[in-house]
């Protein structure tokens, strides 16, 4: 079961590594399209650079209201609603044969069947 949690975990770590630097790069190569873009609308229609640079500054104000308002909460491991783990299982649990976790226990008064764990034992 420790495994299974691990395997997910760094499955976790390994996609948010690749998506980030995914959108980094396609963050980078969006700006440079847009200087290129950018450059080219200068040259072409004889505009003045501090005309453009006040008309970039109103943009930067607009786009960062925007992206406050479509801010999403950060993506965080330590938010997911995984299953806990008691710290009171004895200290052999773990070292079970993991097929056996499939078997349904079944409980006949205060003992399991197989009389391995008695119910007081974990109230």
């Amino acid at each position: 079961m420790v495994d299974s949690y691990l395997d997910v975990m760094v499955s976790l770590k390994d996609k948010w590594e690749k998506k980030k630097a995914a959108t980094d790069c396609e963050a980078r190569l969006r700006e440079v399209v847009a200087n290129i873009d950018l450059l080219k609308e200068i040259m072409n229609n004889n505009l003045l650079a501090s005309d453009e640079l006040l008309r970039l500054r109103a943009k930067k104000i607009e786009l960062g209201s925007e992206v406050d308002v479509m801010a999403n909460s950060d993506f965080s491991v330590g938010k997911l609603d995984l299953p806990q783990i008691s710290e009171d299982l004895p200290e052999d649990f773990f070292a079970k044969d993991p097929s056996a976790a499939d078997d349904v226990a079944k409980c006949s008064g205060d003992r399991f069947e197989d009389s391995e764990f008695s119910i007081e034992q974990w109230l």
